[in-house]
């Protein structure tokens, strides 16, 4: 998080692969425990994702596209540049609102008419699916948007998920993009996020309400035993941080040791109540 000095090189490994083609598997999941059900079923794939409709309710709740992906074996070996629609200006902060948000969750999953479908794409579309629209991020309007990602402790992902699914349906403040995934096993850094797991992330548009809604899910988040993801936060307690990231102290030793105090800081450091 930029507090324990600068980075003067780094090291990199990559993945050989003989294609930039991907082979995507796309599975349509009518609820939530269907949709954690497919995703252990999968984990043996290389890459695997869903977006889920966060405003259904009953016995939609959690309806997803899990999306799997493998890399081709044949097939070209080229960058597909594209160009991208644009978003020429920045819409009314009313556009994206209960109706519109449901309206398009409701097209995009009803667009995949096959339970399970299979086909080749080029990696672009399938990991940055965004970048389809240029400068996407001004469908938020001027105010601009927060990022909410958290992940859950396995043994809490479906009642944890349920709870919090359930509390932002009825808020009618839903995210379009919201982005599901299976993480497996934590490293040893201090500050690491994941945990084996499940990981949401949702995308608001920025206004007060939005912010009120948030502090209710991290109370949610807590209760759970999950924690936010520290490299999205831009508005996250201390309290929260403290609770939720258990070997704090550790990595304030750490920067004590490489006299780090009062040499690295940022203004979340600052509001998280790190030296």
């Amino acid at each position: 998080m930029g507090l324990t000095g600068m980075i003067l090189s780094a090291t990199v490994r990559l993945l050989p692969i003989a294609s930039s083609q991907i082979i995507e598997t796309t599975v349509k999941l009518r609820d939530l425990e269907h949709v954690l059900t497919a995703f252990e079923e999968n984990s043996a794939a290389t890459y695997s994702v869903a977006w889920i409709d966060c405003l259904a309710r009953g016995k939609h709740l959690g309806r997803s596209l899990l999306m799997l992906g493998e890399h081709a074996e044949t097939g070209p070996l080229t960058v597909n540049a594209k160009q991208a629609w644009p978003v020429p200006i920045d819409p009314p902060p009313s556009l994206l609102n209960h109706g519109t948000v449901a309206a398009f969750n409701t097209l995009y999953y009803q667009k995949t008419q096959r339970a399970r479908s299979t086909r080749h794409v080029a990696f672009e579309p399938f990991f940055y699916p965004l970048d389809r629209l240029a400068n996407w991020n001004r469908l938020y309007g001027k105010p601009g948007f927060v990022q909410y990602q958290f992940v859950l402790p396995h043994e809490n992902g479906p009642r944890g998920l349920q709870t919090i699914l359930e509390y932002i349906a009825e808020s009618g403040r839903g995210s379009f993009l919201a982005v599901l995934k299976l993480l497996g096993k934590p490293n040893g850094n201090l500050l690491s996020f994941p945990m084996m797991g499940y990981t949401l992330a949702l995308d608001f548009r920025a206004e007060p309400a939005v912010f009120e809604l948030l502090a209710k899910l991290d109370h949610l988040v807590l209760e759970q035993g999950g924690r936010i993801y520290l490299a999205k936060d831009a508005r996250m307690s201390e309290s929260m941080f403290k609770t939720s990231y258990r070997k704090w102290q550790e990595f304030e030793e750490v920067r004590s040791r490489y006299h780090a105090h009062g040499k690295f800081a940022s203004i979340q450091s600052k509001r998280l109540g790190l030296q």
